[in-house]
């Protein structure tokens, strides 16, 4: 039979570790407050300026980016942006942090930032010889999916 100094052990072992689960997930759940996703129209310092859209012409030297605002600030994050293309692209060049699968028609980009303001944001550059039709990138935040955009470029 335990005592109950031990049995007093054991119950403040289990608290602590409840709390202590209990800051673990709460401190990795990202709150998005909002999000858009088009054409960058210019910049704010870093940021971008995005001008929503679900359609992009195809012209060298267009940007097209994303932008998700987030309830918590000052905090790194690991995030992860996959885009889809509706074939694989012909010259694509990408960043060292970014990865192109097996069949190319996927960019899997993977980094970790620092919530300035609660603000995370990515941004691509079109290439005349990219693929016309529908895009599809999907946003992560360590682990869970945060944001869904699609777009067609004609």
């Amino acid at each position: 039979m335990k005592s109950k100094k031990q049995i007093i052990t054991i119950i403040a072992i289990i608290v602590l570790l409840g709390i202590g689960l209990y800051g673990v997930n709460k401190g990795s759940t990202i709150e998005v407050l909002g999000a858009k996703a088009g054409i960058v129209v210019g910049y704010r310092g870093d940021i971008p300026k995005i001008e929503e859209t679900k359609t992009i012409n195809l012209n060298e030297g267009v940007k097209f980016g994303w932008i998700i605002i987030t309830k918590d600030a000052d905090r790194n994050i690991f995030w992860q942006e996959i885009i889809i293309f509706p074939e694989k692209p012909k010259n694509l060049v990408v960043s060292e942090d970014t990865k192109i699968s097996s069949n190319g028609k996927e960019a899997i980009t993977k980094r970790s930032s620092n919530l300035k303001d609660g603000i995370i944001y990515n941004v691509w550059g079109l290439d005349k010889s990219d693929p016309i039709g529908e895009y599809e990138i999907k946003v992560y935040g360590e682990g869970k999916l945060l944001k869904q955009f699609s777009f067609t470029v004609k």
